[in-house]
C-alpha cells in the first residue's frame, strides 16, 4: 500500500469528509423550505436548482480534495484556489443583488438567506487554506456579515427575538465549524507526531539491537582479553619462578646438593600455586568469583622473593574487606606481575612492598634496587615494544578507575606505584 492510500485511511481525514457531508445533510431541510413569498413556477424551479447545484458543487470539491490529495497538499495554493471557488459560489447572490432588481433576483431563485447557510462553512475552509491570523480575521468578518446585512435591511428599529435567534445561531455555526477545523488539524498533527515518534522508536529499537550485538561482541572480546591477561599474569609469573628455581637447582646440583633440592621443592610449590590459580580462573569462567585475600596472598609473594635470596621490606595496613572484588584482583595482579618482572629482569638485592588500605582508597608501592631501565612513557603504550607486563598492569589499574606510575633509572632500580578507589562503580559518570 502506498503512502497516499495509507493517509486516506487516517481517521481525521475521514472525519473531515463526514463532517462536511453531515453539514449538507442537516442543511437540506432548510434549503427545501420555500420562502415566505410565493414563487412562480420558473422561480421555484430555479430556487431548488440553485440550492442543489451549490450543494453538489461543495460536495464535489470535497470529494476531489479527499480522493486526489487526502487534504495534504504539496502546494499551499491548491486549498486557497478551492477556497476562493467556494467563496465565489456563495457570494454570487449578493453580487446579483448589486446588479439586478429585487424582483429579477427573486425570479432567479436566489434568496439571500440561503447564502448565509453556505457561508457557515467558509471559516472551516479558511482555517486549512490560510495562516492562523488570516483565518481568524475571516471568521470575525464572516460572523458579522449576517448581522450587518440585517441592519442594512431593517435599520436600527425594533427587532423580533426570532430573528435575533437566527443571527446568533448563524454566528455560533461559524465559530463551531472553525473550532471543529482546529480540532481536526490538531488531531492530524498529533497523528503525525505519533507517527514520527513511532518511527523514531523503531529506529531506536533497531539501534538497540545493533548495540546489543556490538556489546555481546565486546563482552566476548573483553572476556578473551581478561583470560589472556590472567594467563600472562598468573601462569607467566609461575613459569618464570619455576624456571628460575630449576636453573638454580641445575647450577647447585654439583656444588650444594641441599640448596639444589630446596630450589626443586620451591619450583614444585610454585607449580602447585599455578595449578591453584588455574582452578580459580575456571571458577571465574563458571560465574563464581574466587575468594581473594591480599593479606594472605602477599606474604606468599614475599616468601618467593626471599627464596631467591632477595631481602624484602614488607608492610600491610588497613582493612580490605569492604573493597570491590575487581579492585582486589587488580591489586593482586599488580604485585604478582611486578614481582615477576623483578625476578625476570631486575636482579635486585632488596625489594620494598608497602600496602595501605584507607576508607575510600588503597595505595600500593613496589620498588627494587635492581638494574632498572631507561623509561620512555610512550613506549609503555607502543604495541611494538616488549613491555607487555607493564602495559597490562596500567590497563588493569585504569579499568578500576585507578592510576599507576612507573619510575625507573638504569642502575638504580624501579618503583611501581598505584592508587585505586574502594568502589569504582560508585564513580560511574564522574570525570576521572
Amino acid at each position: 500500500m502506498t503512502d497516499t492510500k495509507e493517509r486516506k485511511l487516517e481517521l481525521n481525514e475521514g472525519i473531515r469528509l463526514i463532517t462536511v457531508l453531515l453539514f449538507f445533510l442537516f442543511l437540506t431541510p432548510g434549503l427545501l423550505l420555500p420562502p415566505k413569498k410565493p414563487f412562480n413556477p420558473s422561480g421555484t424551479f430555479l430556487y431548488y436548482l440553485a440550492n442543489g447545484l451549490v450543494c453538489l458543487f461543495f460536495i464535489g470539491l470535497e470529494f476531489i480534495e479527499y480522493s486526489r490529495w487526502s487534504y495534504r497538499y504539496a502546494n499551499s495554493r491548491i486549498p486557497r484556489i478551492f477556497f476562493f471557488l467556494r467563496l465565489l459560489v456563495i457570494l454570487l447572490p449578493p453580487l446579483l443583488i448589486l446588479t439586478l432588481s429585487s424582483r429579477e433576483l427573486f425570479l432567479w431563485g436566489f434568496p439571500i438567506n440561503q447564502t448565509f447557510m453556505f457561508l457557515g462553512l467558509l471559516p472551516f475552509y479558511a482555517y486549512f487554506a490560510f495562516p492562523r491570523r488570516i483565518s481568524l480575521y475571516f471568521l470575525v468578518v464572516s460572523s458579522l456579515f449576517p448581522l450587518i446585512y440585517e441592519i442594512a435591511q431593517r435599520g436600527t428599529g425594533e427587532w423580533d427575538l426570532v430573528k435575533l435567534g437566527f443571527i446568533m445561531y448563524r454566528t455560533l455555526t461559524f465559530v463551531f465549524f472553525y473550532v471543529l477545523a482546529w480540532l481536526l488539524d490538531r488531531q492530524y498533527r498529533n497523528g503525525e507526531e505519533n507517527k514520527k515518534l513511532m518511527e523514531e522508536l523503531r529506529l531506536s529499537e533497531s539501534r538497540l539491537r545493533d548495540y546489543a550485538e556490538r556489546i555481546a561482541h565486546t563482552v566476548a572480546l573483553e572476556e578473551r582479553t581478561r583470560i589472556a591477561r590472567d594467563i600472562h599474569d598468573s601462569l607467566g609469573h609461575s613459569l618464570t619462578a619455576i624456571k628460575i628455581q630449576l636453573t638454580k637447582a641445575m647450577a647447585y646440583s654439583e656444588v650444594d646438593r641441599e640448596e639444589a633440592d630446596r630450589a626443586v621443592k620451591a619450583a614444585k610449590a610454585t607449580a602447585d600455586d599455578a595449578i591453584s590459580d588455574v582452578r580459580e580462573s575456571l571458577k571465574g569462567l563458571n560465574g563464581r568469583e574466587a575468594i581473594i585475600s591480599l593479606k594472605e596472598s602477599y606474604p606468599l609473594f614475599v616468601k618467593r622473593l626471599e627464596e631467591n635470596g632477595i631481602t624484602v621490606e614488607y608492610s600491610f595496613s588497613g582493612e580490605e574487606k569492604n573493597y570491590n572484588y575487581s579492585v582486589l584482583m587488580g591489586l593482586y595482579r599488580f604485585v604478582q606481575e611486578g614481582i615477576t618482572n623483578i625476578l625476570k629482569h631486575a636482579f635486585p638485592g632488596k625489594v620494598s612492598l608497602t600496602v595501605s588500605f584507607g576508607t575510600e582508597e588503597a595505595e600500593i608501592r613496589l620498588s627494587d634496587d635492581g638494574k632498572g631501565f631507561l623509561l620512555d612513557k610512550e613506549m609503555l603504550w607502543n604495541d611494538e615494544t616488549d613491555h607487555y607486563g607493564l602495559k597490562g598492569l596500567i590497563r588493569r589499574i585504569e579499568l578500576v578507575r585507578g592510576s599507576m606510575t612507573v619510575e625507573s633509572t638504569p642502575g638504580k632500580g624501579t618503583t611501581l606505584s598505584a592508587s585505586v578507589p574502594r568502589d569504582p562503580v560508585s564513580l560511574l559518570g564522574e570525570k576521572k
